[in-house]
């Protein structure tokens, strides 16, 4: 079972996907507070799947470009799981969401996702 979650746009979509199919998706809009908001909707994803936690066999996350929090809350909590799970996580970008469910994976190592901005953060004057 993969858990693919995307926190680069403003519609937020986490996904439940076995057999290169989707079994179960969530897409829900949340501006504040998506730390939260993510860990919720991920453990109401688990349940209505009927999937535990420990089912999950990699995590992939879109790493952007998109919103510099956005991205980095998606990104930790993947890397967070993954590591946690002793399980892959892999990183997209939103442009090779087309195939998401035909990707090929290289390795089972155990790695990190770097959020890809596409621009500068903007949160400091330059």
């Amino acid at each position: 079972m993969i858990l693919f979650i995307n926190t680069a746009t403003d519609d937020k979509e986490i996904s439940l996907i076995k057999n290169k199919k989707i079994i179960k998706k969530i897409i829900f809009q949340k501006r504040f507070g998506e730390a939260e908001n993510l860990l919720l909707m991920i453990d109401k994803l688990l349940k209505e799947g009927k999937t535990k936690i420990k089912d999950l066999k990699r995590i992939i996350a879109v790493k952007g470009p998109g919103n510099f929090t956005s991205l980095r809350i998606g990104i930790l909590i993947a890397n967070t799981l993954a590591y946690t799970l002793k399980i892959p996580v892999y990183g997209i970008k939103l442009d090779e969401l087309d195939g998401l469910l035909s990707l090929k994976f290289k390795s089972r190592k155990i790695e990190f996702v770097l959020p890809f901005y596409g621009k500068d953060p903007s949160i400091t004057l330059k």
